[in-house]
């Protein structure tokens, strides 16, 4: 899902760059609509679904792309809009309060935009940086956490083995207990980071030296030429289209 989302990126970027912060909230929340209707519409028009269908709608891209959509909304609308900082309460305890009752929760429903409005005004409050969890979590530590968190999203299954296998030969931790938790966490978190300092951070510093590269056509015409190119803003990145 991720590798597809990620493809897509370029042709979702011309959908929010440049628009007002009013658009960019438009787009936020249909999105975040968008993504409810297919599990919705499965869920009330069948009583019992297939694990086919069930597996369609968590699974398969498509559906993951309003959700995907509304994030780099809401990355462009943080920096064109001040949400007051109180926000980040209330977000932060309908998260909470929804995940501790997301068993009751159809998981389809959860995993496909329920929290995406929440997590909006939170990211947005927190982007305001004026409240005590944004000073918190501005420090140096957190925020080369927060760099490193897409690694550790990524490597923290294919490393599962290797825990347990840590675990099994060294420590023998029940693996119910929270030190085995705080190990896990640990020796995932140290592989993400040398992940990102090698891996992830080169690779995107060479991804924008490309994308600032102008788009050149072996045929002469207007649209190819420098005068006529008009800048794509994506986050920090100027892009010559």
């Amino acid at each position: 899902v991720e590798g597809f989302l990620y493809l897509c990126f370029p042709l979702l970027v011309p959908l929010v760059s440049g628009r007002t912060p009013r658009r960019l909230l438009f787009i936020a929340a249909a999105c975040a609509v968008a993504s409810l209707l297919p599990p919705a519409a499965l869920l009330l028009t069948s009583r019992a679904p297939s694990e086919e269908l069930l597996s369609l709608i968590r699974y398969n891209p498509l559906f993951h792309v309003p959700a995907f959509l509304a994030g780099v909304a809401t990355e462009r609308l943080s920096h064109r809009v001040r949400m007051p900082s109180w926000i980040v309460w209330p977000a932060l305890g309908l998260i909470l309060f929804t995940s501790s009752v997301g068993n009751r929760i159809p998981y389809e429903v959860l995993n496909n935009g329920l929290l995406i409005a929440p997590f909006s005004a939170l990211i947005l409050g927190l982007a305001s940086g004026e409240s005590a969890l944004s000073r918190l979590l501005s420090n140096r530590l957190t925020l080369r956490g927060g760099e490193a968190s897409y690694s550790l999203y990524l490597l923290h299954l294919p490393l599962a083995p290797w825990v347990l296998a840590l675990n099994g030969v060294l420590l023998r931790l029940p693996t119910s207990s929270w030190l085995f938790v705080s190990m896990a966490f640990g020796f995932c978190l140290a592989i993400a980071l040398v992940s990102f300092r090698f891996v992830e951070e080169p690779y995107r510093k060479s991804i924008r030296i490309w994308l600032q590269k102008p788009l050149s056509s072996p045929l002469s015409s207007p649209l190819s030429s420098p005068e006529t190119c008009a800048p794509l803003d994506v986050g920090d990145v100027p892009v010559h289209l």
